[in-house]
């Protein structure tokens, strides 16, 4: 049936007669971004992979959290253990094949080292209300970003209250799921305010095939957001976030049916404090001074064997500060320049085989990059950062960037960067560790074009080659991290967005990446976590008071089998199916001025398929996707 869907959109995409309307892809291309180059400009013109998820698509799509919403766009990797309770600190996000990226909100840095893998709890922001849009760049962006910004950048821009606003909203739905938030905003004279809290819950689930996994999630989050205006333009703001989860599960299906483990269970609380203060010195001119520190406290019970417990622990703080300044100095300059610092420190951490506590690492950085309208057509985009890390040493990460303005509806760029990435702490300090670590380093090389070739229709393509050396991984045998050689990437995506007619709008967008290692000895090796190609595609149908999307995601051709090692007796391998399609359906309908109605159908055709790499014990040893699900809910506003 989805093979039909498919060919029909393909086909409306490329062949349908347009119909003139209102609603055109033409405020895909007036949608302006800050994240390309840190000043406001129109996301087609900016010389760079950036794309937007608005609040329009987030509340469409019924996104659950922050990475089903990114995990959308495609060249955008989300690994999920299973339905992701339990194992919120192992949920990593990859842009371009890595999960080295640097997550900000509303333009400061919130990246955080609670744990050894990822760089941000996607789930600490359940509540979406309070998001204006997300963008995402893809590529290295070390000069503006810092230099962890190996695969891309996210920034959560978050809402700005322009009216008073309350809005309520509750779901519920299979596998126990249910979801109770709060959104209120408002101000009065030179005082803004912005309110949000969420409750969730969830409990067991099966995935496509049926099998039954025990989980239990309790999570509840608040957030609140105060803006002063103090003098002239400029605006003091004080935002604060609190997030804490209470979860239980058992681990993969093989090892829950054989009792090979009891169920584990974990606490976990994340806190954010950001103190800013922007001034605007003119329409060409302003200046973002900000303060910020975020604690991660994770405590848990788990279990290596039925006998042998691992009580862990984990207590992490973050501090930092950023100056960024950004002003248009000449009719054809533009120019963002800034400083950075961030102090890191682990404060206790304990599992099984180590503890240790007290152990940090600075690290500061300056900043510059201009912007050089040459004609209108061309343009040349030039910067570096100085970045000093006070275990890893320093290093300079110049990039540039050529663009070209063919016309008004097609635009090109090619840029060349490095990037710069630190030992995490994980790396450097735990038993696994290792304090002589070299930093990694290396280029990206990009070239893309963006093509309108009328008011309904937008086509983007990237091409991307990354290379890099002294890239840092664990060794099995010596149980150790270490520097690899060299690491080779390269990929290509595409996207076609078309507004079909006043209410239908079709995209269609496809990836694909190799990734290879060499070692030491020169030895080659190509990652299997990743497909022979990736489809991601979507029908919106929408008018005055009911929309409906349908998004499918259609992976082909990844390693799916499994190797077996004579030395261990144990088998090892990475993907139980190697292809498969999974669709997904929301539809809301708005009663009112109001209120509004809305269901959500994840998993359609109840298919199974893993999103991460399963164990050692056979096809058994997995955590299974949620399969067929649903949510319904409501939203009143006024």
């Amino acid at each position: 049936m989805f093979k039909y869907m498919i060919l029909i959109s393909i086909n409306l995409l490329f062949f349908a007669g347009l119909s003139s309307s209102a609603v055109t892809a033409e405020a895909e291309l007036g949608e302006v971004v800050v994240t390309a180059s840190r000043i406001d400009e129109r996301a087609f013109d900016a010389k760079a992979d950036v794309r937007v998820i608005t609040a329009e698509d987030i509340e469409e799509n019924r996104f659950a959290n922050i990475a089903e919403a990114l995990s959308s766009l495609n060249g955008v990797t989300v690994n999920t253990y299973g339905n992701g309770v339990g194992y919120e600190n192992m949920q990593t996000l990859e842009i371009n094949g890595s999960s080295q990226i640097v997550v900000v909100i509303d333009g400061i840095r919130a990246n955080t080292n609670t744990s050894m893998l990822n760089v941000f709890n996607f789930q600490s922001m359940p509540n979406l209300d309070s998001i204006e849009r997300i963008e995402v760049l893809s590529g290295s962006a070390s000069t503006l970003y810092g230099a962890d910004a190996k695969g891309g950048v996210v920034n959560i821009i978050t809402k700005a209250p322009e009216k008073n606003v309350f809005k309520f909203g509750a779901e519920n739905g299979t596998f126990g799921f249910q979801d109770y938030r709060l959104y209120a905003a408002g101000g009065d004279g030179d005082l803004s305010w912005r309110l949000s809290a969420n409750k969730r819950r969830s409990s067991d689930y099966k995935d496509g095939d049926g099998n039954s996994y025990i989980s239990d999630g309790d999570a509840d989050n608040i957030s609140a957001k105060f803006w002063k205006k103090t003098s002239g333009r400029s605006t003091l703001s004080l935002a604060f976030d609190h997030y804490e989860s209470d979860t239980v599960h058992t681990g993969t299906y093989f090892r829950q049916q054989h009792g090979m483990r009891p169920p584990a269970s974990f606490y976990e609380k994340q806190q954010r404090l950001i103190l800013a203060y922007r001034t605007q010195f003119s329409e060409d001119s302003d200046n973002l001074l900000s303060l910020y520190r975020i604690r991660s406290v994770f405590n848990g019970q788990n279990f290596y064997t039925t006998e042998v417990v691992i009580d862990g622990k984990a207590d992490t703080t973050t501090w930092g500060f950023s100056d960024q300044y950004r002003m248009k100095w000449h009719e054809k300059h533009r120019l963002a320049a800034g400083f950075e610092y961030s102090h890191e420190t682990i404060d206790d951490w304990a599992d099984l085989l180590f503890t240790y506590s007290n152990e940090s690492y600075y690290h500061y950085s300056l900043y510059a990059e201009d912007s050089w309208d040459f004609d209108g057509r061309y343009s040349l985009t030039f910067g570096a950062r100085y970045y000093r890390h006070s275990i890893a040493g320093g290093r300079l990460s110049p990039s540039v960037t050529l663009g070209l303005a063919a016309d008004e509806k097609t635009n090109f760029y090619l840029s060349a960067k490095d990037y710069f990435v630190p030992p995490s702490q994980y790396q450097l300090f735990s038993g696994y560790g290792n304090r002589d670590l070299s930093p990694e380093s290396g280029q990206t090389y990009e070239f893309g074009v963006k093509h309108a070739p009328d008011n309904d229709t937008v086509i983007d393509a990237n091409l991307f080659y990354r290379r890099g050396k002294n890239t840092i991984s664990y060794n099995k045998e010596i149980k150790k991290y270490e520097n690899l050689d060299r690491e080779k990437v390269w990929g290509f995506r595409a996207n076609v967005t078309r507004q079909l007619d006043e209410h239908f709008k079709a995209t269609l967008g496809y990836a694909w990446i190799r990734y290879k290692n060499v070692d030491a000895e020169g030895e080659e090796s190509y990652s299997s976590n990743y497909p022979n190609g990736e489809i991601k595609v979507g029908l919106n149908y929408k008018n005055r008071d009911l929309t409906v999307v349908l998004f499918g995601r259609g992976v082909m051709g990844r390693d799916g089998y499994l190797r077996y090692s004579a030395d261990t007796g144990l088998f090892y391998g990475t993907y139980p199916v190697s292809s498969f399609w999974v669709v997904d359906m929301a539809v809301n309908y708005k009663t009112s001025e109001h209120l509004t109605f809305y269901l959500k159908i994840n998993n359609i055709f109840d298919k199974f398929y893993c999103d991460d790499a399963f164990g050692v014990y056979g096809p058994e040893d997995i955590y299974g996707a949620p399969g067929r699900n649903f949510r319904v809910g409501f939203t009143y506003e006024f």
